[in-house]
């Protein structure tokens, strides 16, 4: 049974406040969206929308999107919305080239990153960024005591599939063909954002 943590939603934006903070230009691609918290939290900030906006997940679905794009009233910009259902431990394959991609708690589920990282590089404008991510390794018990007693989604925490030191997070950007332009450790040092170019 999958149960929402109590303080889950408080740290998804802490998270995407930091992940804002380094956006360029106005197309966003948010692999591993969920029900497009990305999008909600650029709407909150902005007087205008993005240009654009594709949320990528393999749990898409018609509800989810009538729920996103209906319920919260996105109907009204459906030039601007889209959410396309993948499995990006395939790889992600998408059309358009965007200013911004975001992996917001999103590498630590992945099985093969490099493999995901390198596929989204055709999407990547000439001066965009890659924005990722992803707990420390430091937070590995916190997070899994925590999911036990309800501060955390146990579901999301269940499918991690590993926590990525500094230096392994680096060589994972630097095997797929980025270079790193930005990274620093926040909550506590229990978190971690690193913005990546292509080479």
């Amino acid at each position: 049974m999958i149960k929402m943590g109590i303080l889950s939603n408080f740290l998804r934006k802490r998270r995407l406040k930091h992940v804002l903070e380094f956006k360029w230009g106005s197309r966003f691609l948010d692999i591993g969206c969920g029900s497009g918290s990305l999008l909600d939290y650029i709407i909150s900030i902005v007087s205008t929308p993005p240009g654009m906006y594709v949320g990528v997940d393999k749990d898409i679905s018609p509800a989810t999107e009538k729920f996103v794009v209906e319920d919260r009233g996105y109907y009204i910009l459906p030039d601007f919305v889209d959410f396309i259902q993948q499995d990006i431990n395939e790889g992600v394959n998408v059309k358009g080239k965007y200013s911004t991609i975001v992996l917001s708690a999103v590498v630590e589920h992945i099985k093969d990153p490099v493999k995901v990282l390198k596929s989204i590089r055709k999407n990547l404008s000439p001066l965009g960024s890659v924005i990722i991510t992803t707990p420390t390794p430091r937070s590995k018990s916190i997070l899994e005591f925590g999911s036990k007693i309800g501060l955390f989604n146990n579901h999301d925490i269940e499918e991690h599939e590993k926590y990525y030191s500094r230096d392994e997070l680096f060589e994972i950007c630097y095997q797929a063909g980025y270079k790193i332009m930005v990274y620093y450790k926040f909550e506590f040092g229990l978190n971690q954002i690193i913005v990546i170019e292509k080479i």
